[in-house]
C-alpha cells in the first residue's frame, strides 16, 4: 500500500495550478492586446511589442511560448 502524500503535495501542486492559471490569462491577454492593436488601432507596432511582452513570460518549451511566436513570424512574413 502507498504511503498518502504529506500536506506540502497538495499545497505545492495547489500552487502549481495557480501559477498555471496566471500564466494562461497572462498568455490569453497579451494574445487579445496584440490582436485589438492589429485590427481595431491599426497598429502593427504596438501589435508586435505586446507579443513581444507575452513572450517573455514562458519558456521555449511552453506551448504558449510556441503559439506567440507564431504569431510573430506571421507579422515577419507580411
Amino acid at each position: 500500500k502507498l504511503e498518502t502524500r504529506p500536506a506540502l503535495y497538495q499545497e505545492a501542486s495547489d500552487f502549481l495550478d495557480r501559477v498555471d492559471r496566471a500564466l494562461t490569462k497572462r498568455f490569453q491577454e497579451g494574445l487579445f492586446s496584440a490582436r485589438r492593436h492589429e485590427k481595431v488601432d491599426g497598429d502593427q507596432t504596438k501589435a508586435i511589442k505586446a507579443l513581444r511582452l507575452t513572450l517573455r513570460y514562458f519558456r521555449k518549451d511552453d506551448f504558449r511560448y510556441r503559439e506567440v511566436q507564431q504569431r510573430l513570424d506571421q507579422f515577419s512574413g507580411r
